[in-house]
């Protein structure tokens, strides 16, 4: 991870996004929910590695960063992608094995209780809840809404990926566009005027394989002017603005670099010089 922030502060990175939870693995510790790292953190995919940070440690990398000038933004995934979580407190669940039971009260204390420990931490006024390949309908608006307000009191501006703008956001709420496939509501995500980051997946994803007919970087795109791939039109036809994109995000999920930091490496690098060219 060192190694990581020492290649972004050199190519001007100013924000690492660090996906602490998954149905994969939980990966941080928690002292009020001390199972998420004793059981959530003994998980990983197959072939995978398992472990968590302490705060500790989490911290050390925390200033790391933020003595090369990088912000670390924390992700706790819910309501979706929280099969570590539910491993570890299944009563956090009320039937799926990795979706949150999003009308418990525990849930709402759990979602408290973790955002508070983890957000004087970081040097950030960032949190990610996450929020894609979830529920849907009212309870996923009420879930949203619950966690944007849980972030909020926390004195943090809350990100989450799409489609969160369905749930109609404060205007301090930031939207992290993606393409979320299994969304087939108001395609209009951008028309609230929320911040934006852009990681379209078909452009900024720095874990998928290195396409067969094209170059090495990710530098044959124009971000502002992205095509949504699924539906096959822009996202100023969605209604994005180009004030209101506050920078592009490329993403590394781990379950698909299996291979340790040589993968980690080969798939990030260099790619993640031409995304960063881009944004600035």
């Amino acid at each position: 991870m060192l190694d990581i922030i020492d290649a972004m502060a050199t190519m001007k990175g100013s924000r690492l996004h660090m996906h602490l939870s998954d149905d994969q693995g939980w990966r941080i510790e928690i002292e009020s929910w001390p199972r998420l790292a004793e059981v959530g953190g003994a998980r990983s995919m197959p072939g995978g590695r398992s472990g968590f940070y302490t705060q500790e440690q989490f911290s050390e990398i925390v200033a790391y960063a933020d003595a090369r000038h990088i912000e670390v933004i924390p992700e706790i995934d819910v309501p979706g992608h929280s099969g570590a979580a539910i491993a570890a407190y299944p009563e956090l669940a009320c039937g799926s094995w990795n979706t949150l039971c999003t009308t418990s009260s525990a849930v709402a204390d759990f979602l408290d209780d973790v955002i508070g420990e983890i957000a004087p931490l970081v040097n950030s006024d960032l949190f990610h809840i996450g929020g894609d390949e979830s529920i849907s309908g009212q309870p996923y608006i009420d879930f949203i809404r619950l966690a944007e307000g849980i972030v909020m009191d926390h004195d943090l501006r809350m990100v989450g990926w799409t489609p969160i703008p369905m749930a109609g956001l404060d205007e301090s709420t930031v939207h992290q566009y993606w393409r979320d496939q299994s969304y087939e509501g108001d395609p209009e995500w951008f028309a609230q005027g929320n911040d934006v980051i852009l990681s379209p997946t078909s452009k900024a994803y720095l874990d998928y394989p290195y396409p067969r007919h094209n170059s090495l970087t990710t530098h044959d795109w124009d971000p502002s002017h992205v095509v949504d791939d699924y539906r096959g039109i822009t996202l100023q036809e969605m209604g994005l603005r180009d004030e209101d994109i506050i920078g592009i995000e490329g993403p590394a999920w781990g379950e698909n670099n299996s291979g340790g930091a040589v993968d980690v490496e080969h798939k990030v690098f260099p790619r993640l010089a031409s995304l960063l060219d881009l944004a600035w």
